[in-house]
């Protein structure tokens, strides 16, 4: 007993430290904002009040989305058997509730405990809290394994009370934290008797424990076992029988060696978490720039006419030309073939007064499918990995007229290939148009055109735009300005919303069009005064 409570004071201590982190990392992020970032003193950190009502304010907020988050997981399985009995003849005692209950029941403490105790791993916070603080891994594992579930049981226990409240079955309380505990300790333990199988045994014998929980799962849903699980499960003798689980699996897992077994834990995660964080970041923001390289042309005599900024460029896509064309026909190969399936799909349809209507709600398609076509983020890739990370360095290379000469001929010479795109689409349209019909007018084609043209102006200056203005890169290849990962994000997602616009196609198009070449005018001057500012090697 008293080393659980050690294990708790420990775990509570590691959340502290977390929460903490997380507070430091936030006021950090803050700080790097542009404008925001310039009124906050890098003293911020010392004021301790202040980091102690964040730090309350934090913990509250964990406290609150976590328990949140488990009424969600209980809603998620009670509006699927809903969704199920609005499509089907679906019965069952007190209907979809027991259901959804029986769902959850397979999907969280069996399902995802399973996936959870095979997949046990240190994860990063972890690992520099047992390096940081001279914490014994063993500790720590024996945390993963005895307090967090314990801890996030008893964040589901508001829902076992309201869910017993609803079905007026008291039974639920008992059985749910049961259930959790159970068979936390049961795959945990399954996961030390495999540890010393190889890799590929033990990925077959955790596939087929998750195979079978699924198909347990599609028998119970198939078969409407729903009634017979509920009254069987969250019962007297279920609560028993989980109460006998939780024992055996609990003492089997107490009596195991927690200290060979962290050491395994510590040789398999520790080694290469760093290694394989910093490789998912590379890969995410230099990917297609460090895969080009490979790729790069050396012709001698080329572009030897040409002096300076201009020749360092235009010598930079003359080398990389060739695979630049190998890129844009894969792009425009996958465009002939969307068109012709369009135009094949349209010839067997039915065509309308409603049809050329139709096709102008679906414009906002677009938005995305040039977002991820376009060459914006590929040749800011190649720029900084091929010649901005090395002629950074020299004063020549970072002044204005140099800054603005480079930018300007980049964004044409990004416009060329993401127009080329733009072309090929109104081409596909136009193939679809003449084999069919001409079922689409002139406005249709009109707001096409505007709204090609348009987002090729933002997929081409976008990109270059916060590239200049905030240059986020370091020489390791990390981003160290945590504002590019907001605006890659926010800009995704404005990009990926656009594909649940279904209707208004004709006030979207002008409006996105409008919008877009107000912000590539009002970009061009914010470069041309502050990119000589800001254009800067950071690291």
């Amino acid at each position: 007993m008293a080393e659980f409570m050690h294990l708790i004071q420990l775990y509570s201590f590691m959340q502290r430290i977390q929460l903490t982190r997380k507070i430091n990392g936030l006021l950090y992020y803050i700080r790097k904002i542009p404008l925001i970032g310039k009124r906050i003193p890098a003293t911020i950190f010392q004021y301790y009040d202040i980091k102690h009502g964040l730090f309350i304010l934090g913990a509250i907020v964990s406290i609150l989305f976590k328990l949140l988050l488990k009424f969600i997981w209980i809603a998620v399985g009670v509006g699927i058997m809903i969704l199920i009995k609005s499509i089907t003849n679906f019965s069952g005692l007190n209907g979809p509730m027991v259901a959804g209950l029986i769902l959850w029941f397979g999907a969280v403490p069996l399902l995802s405990r399973a996936i959870e105790g095979f997949m046990q791993s240190f994860y990063q916070s972890e690992l520099d809290f047992i390096n940081y603080f001279q914490i014994a891994p063993r500790d720590v594992l024996c945390m993963k394994t005895f307090v967090e579930p314990l801890r996030e049981s008893l964040f589901y226990l508001p829902v076992f009370v309201v869910s017993a409240f609803i079905l007026g079955n008291f039974w639920i309380v008992p059985v749910g934290l049961l259930g959790y505990l159970g068979f936390a300790a049961f795959f945990f333990y399954q996961a030390r008797l495999i540890r010393m199988l190889a890799k590929w045994p033990r990925f077959v014998l955790s596939g087929s424990v998750y195979g079978a929980i699924i198909a347990a799962l599609g028998l119970i849903l198939w078969q409407n076992y729903f009634s017979i699980m509920y009254q069987v499960l969250f019962s007297f003798w279920g609560c028993l029988g989980l109460l006998l689980f939780v024992v055996g699996a609990s003492l089997l897992l107490i009596h195991d060696d927690q200290e060979s077994y962290s050491r395994v834990l510590m040789r398999t995660t520790g080694l290469f978490s760093e290694s394989k964080k910093t490789k998912r970041e590379t890969n995410a923001y230099f990917g297609e720039g460090l895969r080009l390289q490979k790729a790069l042309q050396f012709v001698e005599g080329e572009k030897s006419q040409l002096k300076g900024n201009h020749y360092l460029n235009a010598l930079l896509f003359t080398r990389y030309r060739a695979a630049l064309n190998r890129s844009l026909k894969w792009r425009l190969l996958w465009i002939l073939m969307g068109g012709v399936g369009l135009t094949i799909l349209m010839y067997f349809l039915p065509k309308s007064a409603d049809s050329e209507k139709i096709f102008i709600n679906q414009l906002p398609v677009l938005f995305f499918l040039m977002y991820l076509l376009g060459f914006g983020k590929k040749i800011v890739q190649i720029l900084f990995i091929n010649c901005d990370a090395a002629l950074l360095f020299y004063p020549f290379y970072r002044e204005p007229k140099t800054i603005l000469q480079g930018f300007y001929y980049r964004f044409w010479k990004t416009f060329y290939y993401n127009g080329i795109l733009s072309v090929s689409i109104l081409a596909m349209f136009l193939l679809v148009n003449i084999i069919n019909g001409f079922f689409l007018g002139g406005l249709f084609f009109g707001l096409l055109i505007f709204l090609l043209f348009s987002l090729s102006f933002l997929l081409s200056f976008h990109e270059l735009f916060v590239y200049y203005i905030l240059q986020p890169f370091s020489s390791d290849l990390s981003v160290v300005n945590p504002a590019y990962k907001i605006i890659s994000g926010v800009f995704y997602w404005v990009a990926y919303m656009s594909l649940q616009i279904k209707s208004s196609g004709l006030i979207y198009c002008l409006l996105v069009s409008v919008v877009s070449l107000i912000y590539v005018a009002i970009g061009v001057i914010v470069i041309w005064k502050k990119a000589p500012q800001t254009f800067k090697f950071k690291g």
